[in-house]
């Protein structure tokens, strides 16, 4: 969390002049700054978000976090592009990951769990 406002335009609005309680100034804002965000239930900071929202027919899009500065991409209809079958007998299911370069493959359960299986892209 990152304070709401700076500790010079609080001590400019409340008109000190001395620096001998910038201390509890500082800890006056930065728990107002925590309640205001618990309150309203969001982050005022800029962050970068990653959401997979799906609508319901309207022309609007309710989203979790604005106000929304940039856009990266937007897709409509996504189709599928990576199907993952488990053949292992007795692993509980095959899970797909990713990160910034990689996605693959890894086994939860059974006698190979935990083991990637393949890189499929990189």
């Amino acid at each position: 969390m990152t304070d709401l406002i700076n500790r010079y335009y609080a001590k400019e609005y409340l008109h000190i002049l001395t620096d001998e309680d910038d201390g509890l100034i500082n800890s006056l804002i930065t728990a107002a700054s925590g309640i205001v965000e618990s309150i309203c239930d969001r982050t005022f900071t800029s962050a970068t978000y990653k959401k997979w929202l799906d609508g319901n027919g309207s022309d609007y899009i309710l989203v979790p976090q604005y106000p929304i500065t940039t856009i990266d991409r937007v897709c409509l209809s996504p189709e599928v592009a990576l199907e993952v079958q488990c053949t292992q007998s007795d692993a509980v299911r095959a899970v797909v990951y990713y990160d910034e370069t990689n996605i693959g493959v890894k086994i939860v359960g059974g006698t190979e769990a935990g083991t990637n299986t393949a890189a499929v892209a990189t």
